[in-house]
């Protein structure tokens, strides 16, 4: 997955990258340390059709929910417990 960085004068660096569906995500970090995400229309790549502003316990979290499951989980199984 290629991410692209670019400075957004005066807010801060934003992030972007193409999921393998297709969609147009983005991660915009603030200078004043602030952090947001952003959803992009496929016919406007150049606008946010919609943001997601985190606060801190959010944003560091959201990375560990997204990299949490890495192993088959047999869903029919599942007791509703998380392995530790």
């Amino acid at each position: 997955m290629d991410i692209t960085h670019a400075t957004v004068p005066g807010s801060g660096t934003v992030h972007h990258y193409d999921t393998r569906r297709g969609d147009h995500v983005g991660v915009m970090v603030f200078d004043d340390g602030r952090r947001a995400l952003m959803f992009y229309d496929r016919a406007d790549a150049d606008t946010a059709s919609h943001v997601v502003e985190l606060d801190d316990d959010e944003a560091t979290g959201s990375p560990s929910c997204c990299t949490a499951v890495r192993w088959p989980i047999d869903w029919r199984s599942w007791s509703g417990a998380w392995p530790s």
